[in-house]
C-alpha cells in the first residue's frame, strides 16, 4: 500500500494498487473525470508532464484544424487558377481575354502564391527540430 497526497490540506489518502489490472479496470480508472487534472498532483515533475501532454494534445488539435483550413484555401486558390486558364483557352464563350503578359503574370503569381502558402503552412505544422522539441 502506498500513501499519496492529492494536493489538499487533508491527510494523505491510502490508495490500493492492483498489480494485475485488467484492460477494463484500467479504462475505468483512467477515464474517471478529473483523474488527469494537473491540480490534483503535488509532484512538480508529474504536474509538468501532465501540463506538457495537455499542451501537445491541444497543439495537435489546432494544427489539424489549421491544416484543414489551409487545404481548403489552397484548393479554392487552385480552382480559381484553373478557371482563369480555362477562360483564357476558350475566349469565344465568355469573351474573357487577357493580354499574354497579363495572363502570364496572373498564372505565375497565383502559382507562386499557392506554393508560398503551402511552404508557410508546412513550416508552421512541421517546425525545424520537431523531434527535438521540449
Amino acid at each position: 500500500m502506498k500513501k499519496a497526497s492529492l494536493g489538499t490540506n487533508e491527510e494523505p489518502t491510502t490508495l490500493q494498487l492492483d498489480t494485475t489490472p485488467t484492460g477494463m479496470e484500467e479504462e475505468a480508472a483512467f477515464s474517471e473525470p478529473g483523474i488527469l487534472d494537473p491540480r490534483i498532483w503535488v509532484d512538480p515533475d508529474v504536474r509538468l508532464k501532465l501540463l506538457s501532454n495537455a499542451d501537445f494534445a491541444n497543439d495537435i488539435k489546432e494544427k489539424r484544424r489549421f491544416a484543414k483550413f489551409a487545404y481548403r484555401v489552397a484548393a479554392i486558390w487552385a480552382f480559381f487558377l484553373i478557371i482563369v486558364i480555362w477562360l483564357q483557352a476558350v475566349p469565344d464563350w465568355f469573351g474573357f481575354v487577357l493580354p499574354d503578359l497579363a495572363f502570364s503574370l496572373v498564372v505565375g503569381s497565383l502559382t507562386l502564391s499557392i506554393f508560398g502558402f503551402a511552404y508557410l503552412v508546412g513550416k508552421y505544422l512541421f517546425p525545424e527540430g520537431g523531434s527535438k522539441r521540449n
